[in-house]
């Protein structure tokens, strides 16, 4: 199961999970209670999640099961995020890096928005516009 969540994040096109060991290493050092706090939200978001409902995490559940793991996603950015920083930090004097990681971060945004661009544009359905105006009149 876990193996299917690791499969289905990289899926999502997020680069940032490649620097989340980095992320969980500069937060230990700089904050616990905040890496705890975050650890225990993404532990219950991502994984007790799919214990919890008792999904098998194939792929007819993860379409139903996608959306609730959005906030596992974006503390998995968090900590990708946070191993970018401490990498920049590391490398302060090496210019040509520095600009290497802010490549890396801008191109892990573009992929993940032009992944996932698609399946959140709804903008064309007109369902649930028909429908709130149908529940108003």
């Amino acid at each position: 199961m876990l193996a299917i969540y690791i499969n289905f994040t990289i899926f999502e096109l997020n680069l940032l999970f490649i620097f989340a060991p980095f992320g969980l290493y500069f937060l230990f050092n700089l904050k616990k209670i905040f890496l705890l706090l975050l650890f225990t939200i993404f532990f219950l978001s991502s994984i007790g999640f799919a214990f919890f409902t008792n999904y098998l995490l194939n792929s007819h559940d993860l379409y139903i099961v996608d959306p609730f793991l959005i906030p596992s996603y974006l503390i998995l950015s968090v900590f990708g995020s946070m191993g970018l920083i401490f990498l920049s930090i590391k490398i302060s004097n090496q210019k040509f890096l520095r600009y290497i990681i802010l490549v890396i971060a801008i191109s892990s945004l573009l992929l993940s928005l032009s992944s996932n661009y698609f399946k959140n544009d709804k903008s064309r359905n007109k369902i649930a516009y028909v429908y709130g105006k149908n529940l108003l009149k």
